[in-house]
């Protein structure tokens, strides 16, 4: 029984199903995973999860559970992106906590913030050992949703640890609200 257990097609990983995915493909997870092709027998959930969880900053959560006789479903949980920031040549997405993390693809409703320097890093409260640490207070990602319907229209929000948050109106008068 072990020997058919460990060598019979019936029982190996076709590929992982992926529940709750919204930017990270199903194909991309897989080859993280691994398990394509792998004995349901040696499939190890809570390592899977790690692995995860480890690679993709963007995850609030990831389960995965082993179900025989070859399946694996991921549910997974993303970070949701309301603000693109932007410094340099380089740009990413920040959710309510601020996290940053990395964009994948477009995604509509963003407000966009032009930074000269980096903010004050928050502080992981959530206990979650694989939650990195957030980008910046969120205070200032309140502050940046609260300021952002105010602002002029054509114009955009910009950030600079020693002024704040602030825009540059249509009479070239720069407005700062706040360090």
């Amino acid at each position: 029984a072990i020997y058919l257990a460990f060598t019979l097609p019936y029982f190996f990983v076709p590929s992982a199903t992926v529940l709750g995915n919204n930017h990270i493909s199903v194909e991309e997870i897989n080859t993280i995973l691994g398990v394509t092709g792998q004995n349901i027998f040696t499939v190890q959930p809570d390592e899977l999860q790690t692995r995860l969880r480890l690679n993709y900053p963007e995850l609030l959560s990831a389960e995965v559970k082993v179900y025989l006789p070859n399946h694996v479903y991921v549910t997974i949980s993303e970070r949701v992106p309301v603000i693109i920031w932007q410094r340099g040549e380089g740009y990413t997405w920040i959710d309510q906590a601020g996290v940053a993390f990395r964009p994948r693809g477009l995604q509509a409703g963003l407000v966009p913030v032009v930074a000269v320097d980096d903010p004050l890093p928050g502080t992981n409260i959530s206990g979650d050992v694989f939650s990195p640490p957030p980008y910046m207070q969120p205070e200032l990602v309140d502050a940046v949703l609260a300021l952002s319907p105010l602002l002029p229209a054509g114009t955009t929000m910009t950030f600079d640890s020693v002024q704040g948050l602030g825009w540059k109106d249509s009479r070239g008068w720069q407005v700062y609200f706040g360090t």
